[in-house]
């Protein structure tokens, strides 16, 4: 999915669902290179292939992709037409290191979207259930001033449940602590910083979606990873 938001020409995102090495990351630039974009984003999602979902539409409101195998029907990407945005990212751990009782996560992305808090508020809201779920990232964007905001908020591998406000920058997200990082994680930043070098006045957005995509479908191994060892060891 690529798409300029009806009410919100400036903004450029792509989610993907796809038989990637990459497994969950989110890129993205809250300054974007010129004025012609006010965020550029790229979400991919591929934990479990064979993992049944629907297409993303819009559905009362928002735009997303749909996770069929639960009744719930909750998302990992979701964003509305007035440029709010919810994401999610599992936190790798060992199965046994799952909840068996544990609540789903799915609903976390949506219901920002869909509460009056702003980004900042509702990270703030899930300190108080965060021992309900497996471990999480979820990522807020929002607009309360006129420009993207992005908060984040991890209730796994962290030594104390906070939210997390990131500067207005190009960066990457994955399934480890914010804190952390994973070597898949640096060479996306790599590739993420020649895509926005490359993007001039004239670049149009199906230029920059076509080299998000590409950056996407990189080859390069980045095992073994002492961080990834780390949470599954």
């Amino acid at each position: 999915l690529s798409s300029p938001l009806p009410s919100l020409p400036s903004t450029l995102f792509l989610a993907r669902s796809s038989p990637s090495p990459a497994m969950c990351n989110l890129f993205l630039s809250l300054r974007p290179p010129t004025g012609r974009h006010s965020l550029i984003l790229l979400s991919n999602r591929d934990e479990v292939l064979a993992r049944p979902t629907a297409e993303a539409d819009w559905r009362d409101g928002i735009l997303a992709g749909i996770d069929l195998q639960i009744p719930l029907k909750g998302t990992w990407f979701c964003i509305n037409k007035q440029g709010k945005i919810g994401l999610l990212l599992a936190i790798t751990q060992l199965p046994e290191h799952r909840r068996p009782d544990a609540k789903s996560r799915g609903r976390i992305a949506p219901d920002f979207l869909l509460s009056p808090m702003e980004g900042k508020e509702y990270c703030d809201s899930l300190k108080s259930t965060a021992d309900e779920y497996d471990g999480f990232t979820f990522v807020a964007i929002d607009r309360p001033s006129g420009e993207y905001e992005m908060h984040s908020f991890t209730n796994a591998h962290v030594d104390e449940l906070e939210t997390k406000e990131w500067p207005k920058a190009a960066h990457v997200v994955g399934n480890c602590p914010p804190h952390t990082t994973y070597k898949k994680m640096e060479r996306g930043r790599e590739l993420l910083d020649e895509v926005l070098n490359g993007i001039v006045e004239e670049t149009t957005s199906e230029e920059i979606a076509e080299s998000l995509f590409a950056m996407g479908q990189d080859r390069v191994q980045c095992y073994p990873d002492a961080q990834l060892d780390s949470q599954v060891s």
